[in-house]
């Protein structure tokens, strides 16, 4: 059925209200860090390949990059607000139980990666643990 019902368009609209909440965080992060497109330069400039035997995995920065590390775990963190106010508003609306809760293992995955945005801020985390700590939250949120 082309267009369906109200809740199928009741849907279409929260994900494009996702969109516009999307261009918000990123309008948001870029003006709360002013310097943000210099430091994601310098940053790309300074990664170096690692390597497992002869093959090259991924690229690590030589030195910290901290006001990148906090702009991209601010960006996560909101999106990651955003999943978790998305389950009330569409229990407000009369969404069905499933539709509200399919955002809470997105919302738990954006969150998690800000904290160790965060935490590669800190000096807490090395950097050369966060592709495979991703993974391993993205893994989980996809078993909730």
């Amino acid at each position: 059925m082309a267009g369906g019902g109200p809740a199928h368009r009741r849907e279409e609209m929260w994900e494009l209200a996702s969109f516009g909440v999307f261009l918000v965080a990123v309008g948001f992060t870029w003006a709360a860090h002013p310097s943000l497109p210099g430091e994601l330069v310098q940053f790309i400039r300074d990664l170096r390949p690692v390597t497992v035997g002869n093959v090259v995995i991924w690229g690590e920065p030589s030195g910290p990059h901290p006001l990148l590390y906090r702009a991209v775990g601010d960006f996560f963190a909101f999106l990651g607000a955003w999943g978790f106010l998305l389950v009330a508003l569409r229990l407000l609306t009369g969404s069905t139980l499933r539709n509200a809760l399919r955002s809470i293992p997105g919302a738990i995955l954006l969150c998690a990666t800000a904290a160790a945005f965060w935490m590669l801020e800190t000096g807490s985390l090395a950097f050369r643990t966060l592709p495979p700590l991703i993974i391993l939250f993205a893994g989980i949120s996809l078993t909730i």
